[in-house]
């Protein structure tokens, strides 16, 4: 990990970090590091509740911290300890509080929870969310994607979309809820079926309640044709250029960083237990692949600067887009968060 060093003044950031209880154990080979953001975990947050921990929420969570602090200088992080009821946010650096609301002007790292009466219009979120209407994206799914409603009654109704995908030969359908978190699902369909027979299937997979709660909402699915993905990897992009990534490995986080911005280990399957390699070769194509994609995107939305990508190897070895989501929240894995506050701070210093 990073030792604590003083940034220069490059920009106030508001920085969320929610409290997660430390582990009764650290893992080998984590100690020194463990130990580091721990103590800088008490320094700022305080002890923390005595409830159930979870290694790597913790850890994350703590790295944030220490990649705002050492990115953006103390000085320049005002910290929100997310989940709690109160509003208040304090300097880092000089001790000072401020409600929250009056800081909603300054950029954020960390997770950006809604609060009544302070709804914040994110809009690196929002445009990273809706990757799948961009022709950069679609060119590089590597399978068959399209956005479908339920209940348009056009020709981008779930049911018309699904019959189409199946007329051209899909079987294993994957389908997501264009809202965060809401559902994935996934069915395979047999021989002979309509349209109509089809969406039945996905309803019964669902028991329609989502379905029903959105219905006439467009852009709501993303019906994707189910294929092979292995290596699953995540880049960290800030201002238009790939900054860090790591492998999707579940239980890593960056404590096991290898002192790279691009960590070379990943596992085959994301949600297994085989075995994690260094797979230099992989990652070379992905950052070639990357660097052309995020070209490629900001020709396509001018506007998204700020978003991780996730890649993956298709069934001919070739890298294809996952998905595009916010860089907010998401999962830190086995990069370096410190090079993404840096980014930032850059960006911040040539806004100012």
């Amino acid at each position: 990990m990073d030792a604590m060093i003083t940034a220069p003044k490059t920009g106030q950031h508001l920085v969320t970090i929610v409290p997660r209880p430390a582990p009764s154990a650290i893992r080998p080979g984590h100690e020194a590091g463990a130990n580091e953001l721990q103590n800088l975990w008490y320094r700022h947050m305080g002890t923390p509740r005595d409830v159930e921990s979870d290694y790597e929420e913790h850890f994350e969570q703590a790295a944030r911290l220490q990649a705002a602090l050492n990115g953006f200088g103390d000085d320049n992080v005002w910290l929100h300890i997310g989940g709690r009821d109160e509003l208040a946010v304090r300097n880092l650096g000089t001790g000072e509080t401020r409600q929250l609301s009056e800081l909603a002007h300054l950029p954020r790292y960390g997770l950006q929870e809604g609060r009544p009466g302070h709804k914040v219009e994110l809009k690196q979120e929002r445009l990273a969310g809706k990757y799948a209407l961009y022709p950069s994206f679609q060119q590089r799914a590597g399978r068959r994607s399209v956005l479908a409603g339920f209940g348009t009654e056009d020709d981008q109704d779930l049911e018309v979309v699904l019959g189409d995908l199946y007329a051209a030969g899909v079987r294993k359908f994957f389908i997501k809820a264009n809202v965060a978190k809401l559902g994935l699902w996934k069915f395979t369909a047999g021989e002979g079926l309509t349209p109509s027979e089809l969406q039945r299937q996905f309803l019964d997979e669902d028991d329609g309640w989502t379905i029903v709660r959105h219905e006439g909402d467009r852009d709501f699915f993303q019906v994707q044709e189910s294929v092979t993905m292995t290596h699953e990897y995540r880049m960290f992009i800030i201002g238009g250029q790939l900054v860090t990534g790591a492998g999707c490995v579940e239980e890593f986080t960056p404590l096991d960083n290898n002192g790279q911005p691009f960590d070379p280990k990943m596992r085959p399957h994301r949600n297994s237990d085989g075995p994690v390699r260094d797979e230099p070769k992989i990652l070379e194509s992905y950052l070639e692949f990357a660097r052309d994609a995020v070209s490629a995107l900001s020709a396509d939305v001018p506007d998204l600067h700020n978003y991780v990508m996730d890649l993956a190897l298709g069934s001919d070895s070739r890298p294809l887009i996952v998905e595009l989501n916010g860089m907010l929240n998401a999962g830190l894995y086995a990069s370096r968060p410190i090079e993404v506050t840096r980014a930032l701070a850059r960006l911040a210093a040539t806004t100012e």
